[in-house]
């Protein structure tokens, strides 16, 4: 059966007590059908589907081979169906939405940091250093700084965040006046945020792999 349209209002707490379980569970299946995937690349004749995947609209746009997950109703820009781990057994779509913005606008500035630390310095020694991990530890005010900021976000935020209110995301900061007007502008615009949010905190994690890997190399050394 369909999920209520309103499921992602429930309370931010957990939901489902018996949820972890089956986040568990879910994390075993995954591994299995991961394991077993290259069946679905394999060029011998595809048999017809059965008749248990012909309701198109219960089936993961993102995984055809996986049930949607009932509370991704499609409501939220950049909903796909994608939640193998099952994560929104255990907490809200809109939580998780919020984390899902918060982590992917701090990895934009991220990705902007870490290029621009290879190409422009500060005076002094302690700001030549080519790796990012050693710029930091051998500079603890850049520590203090970097808590200090976070500390102040979170703690202006965090009762609208953990009660869920309000649209995910919006914390009423545009000293741009960037929000388009029209609606569907304004959609097209939280789109855009997402996956460009969701792409940067996979380039801010190469970069900083790339980092550990080769420290003497910046990330335009290809």
């Amino acid at each position: 059966p369909e999920a209520p349209a309103m499921a992602d209002k429930r309370s931010c707490a957990n939901p489902d007590p018996e949820a972890p379980a089956m986040a568990s569970l879910r994390v075993a299946v995954l591994a299995a059908a991961l394991v077993g995937a290259s069946a679905f690349l394999s060029g011998a004749p595809r048999r017809a589907p059965s008749s248990g995947l012909r309701m198109v609209g219960e089936m993961s746009q993102s995984l055809p081979f996986l049930k949607r997950p009932a509370a991704l109703t499609g409501e939220y820009a950049g909903d796909v169906g994608f939640d193998p781990l099952g994560f929104t057994d255990i907490q809200s779509v809109h939580y998780l939405r919020q984390a899902e913005l918060k982590h992917g606008r701090v990895a934009m500035l991220a990705v902007v940091g870490l290029m621009a630390q290879s190409l422009f310095h500060l005076p002094g020694a302690m700001h030549e250093v080519a790796s990012p991990f050693e710029a930091v530890a051998k500079n603890p005010a850049a520590q203090a700084q970097i808590f200090s900021f976070i500390a102040c976000i979170e703690l202006a935020t965090i009762e609208k965040q953990v009660n869920c209110e309000g649209e995910a995301g919006d914390l009423g900061f545009d000293p741009l006046g960037m929000t388009p007007k029209d609606a569907a502008s304004y959609e097209t615009m939280k789109l855009k945020e997402l996956k460009n949010g969701r792409l940067a905190m996979f380039a801010s994690l190469g970069i900083l792999v790339q980092s550990i890997l080769f420290p003497s190399k910046s990330p335009f050394d290809f």
